[in-house]
């Protein structure tokens, strides 16, 4: 059958399925164009037929028996539309029991067909459906008028096809979007969830902390003054001094993080030296810089330099990058730091030696619990707050910080940049 492989065609049926047509109930407007073309062209029959792998659909029919009409559709071995659908052009029969194409189909016998005018209804992709046709049961010359018109009625249903294609593809896709935006806000309550039992959380950690460690301080402070001269207590103060010292920063750290997320955090801005503020942060993470044998060298601007911050808060910045500098870098190793004058910004600089960070993790170190963790840390790598709240205090101070590292040995550099103070 030299059609077959049209009709089969996977992309028409596609199509076809795509315009939601077959099986459905008649409509008045294709009911329209079947009584228009039987009134115009004088032909008892005129169908809208859509044709698939095994039977011609009748969207609209109009003098077809009752016994066809009732099922609205026929099997392809009585279709005169498939070879509509085959060649993709006018199909043309003046008496069909004399044309060679079609004598032995069963329609000729069965429904009494003997003339047939169909034109072809494609899509814009020129993919062809079916068939508008006319059919009548006597021999006739279907005249070039005629042609014509059932040319111009054809157009009009294949234009209202397409529309309906195009409404349902809109649909669909409307569809889509709004289960995708209702999937997009069923993620968004979860993450504001999970953001917020995270913020409760690290409020409670940071409270239940404090009590403890502070007694435990203030318990340390009172063996001190005791004035005993047994050298193991001493030592086990001074590491006891050190640790609990890193946990009330870890506790402070826990506690500022969730201030500045929530933007509950207070700044005291005022007209800052930035090199005294790195000072007090220096002095804070001296006691991890000299406990891991760091040399840590300091360039200090011949003159001061000058923001608007916080000074405390910034002290607090400089501490923890300091801190992480020295917690990733290997014992014996170099950190530097200092202040200068850049393009109208302070910025202060702390490069080590350490291990480096991978390109692909520069904007990560910067989330909230996100570890590097290595064995250069020593098992002091942090809990992944330090560097979330370094980033969040400077830009609430109008700041940015940015990173740089050449990769795994060579080393990272933090700048901080603030805009300079009016003079």
């Amino acid at each position: 059958m030299p059609e077959a492989s049209t009709i089969h065609d996977p992309g028409r049926l596609a199509a076809l399925h795509e315009a939601d047509l077959l099986d459905t109930e008649p409509e008045a407007a294709f009911d329209r164009f079947t009584r228009l073309a039987s009134t115009l062209l004088h032909a008892p029959v005129s169908l809208v037929s859509l044709v698939d792998a095994k039977r011609q659909f009748f969207k609209s029919c109009v003098g077809l028996p009752e016994s066809v009409t009732s099922r609205r559709e026929i099997p392809l071995s009585h279709s005169f539309c498939k070879y509509v659908v085959a060649f993709g052009e006018p199909f043309v029969v003046t008496d069909a029991t004399r044309d060679p194409r079609v004598c032995e189909n069963p329609a000729v016998a069965d429904l009494g067909v003997r003339a047939y005018l169909g034109m072809p209804i494609a899509t814009s992709a020129g993919l062809v459906l079916g068939s508008f046709c006319v059919v009548d049961v006597r021999p006739r010359v279907w005249t070039a008028a005629e042609l014509s018109v059932m040319g111009d009625l054809r157009d009009s249903v294949a234009a209202e096809i397409e529309l309906r294609m195009e409404v349902r593809q809109r649909q669909r896709m409307e569809a889509v979007l709004r289960n995708r935006e209702t999937k997009l806000r069923e993620q968004e309550r979860r993450l504001t969830e999970e953001i917020r039992n995270k913020d409760l959380f690290l409020a409670f950690l940071g409270h239940e902390l404090r009590g403890p460690v502070s007694a435990m301080v203030n318990a340390t402070y009172l063996l001190r003054i005791a004035g005993t001269d047994d050298q193991a207590v001493v030592r086990s103060c001074d590491v006891l001094d050190r640790q609990l010292g890193q946990i009330l920063s870890l506790v402070d750290d826990i506690q500022d993080v969730t201030r500045v997320q929530q933007g509950k955090i207070r700044l005291e801005i005022e007209r800052t030296n930035v090199m005294s503020a790195l000072d007090q942060g220096i002095e804070a993470a001296r006691s991890l810089i000299d406990g891991r044998n760091h040399h840590l060298s300091v360039d200090a601007p011949s003159e001061p330099i000058y923001v608007n911050a916080d000074a405390s808060r910034l002290a607090q910045v400089f501490s923890n990058l300091l801190t992480n500098a020295a917690r990733y870098t290997p014992p014996g190793g170099r950190i530097t730091t200092g202040v200068e004058r850049q393009d109208g910004m302070a910025a202060v600089a702390v490069r080590d030696t350490g291990f480096g960070i991978p390109a692909e993790m520069h904007e990560r170190v910067f989330e909230l619990f996100f570890r590097l963790d290595h064995e250069t840390s020593q098992g002091e790598a942090g809990m992944g707050i330090g560097l979330s709240l370094v980033k969040g205090l400077v830009e609430m101070q109008g700041g940015q910080i940015e990173l740089s590292s050449d990769g795994p040995g060579l080393g990272s550099e933090f700048v901080v940049r603030l805009p300079l103070a009016d003079v």
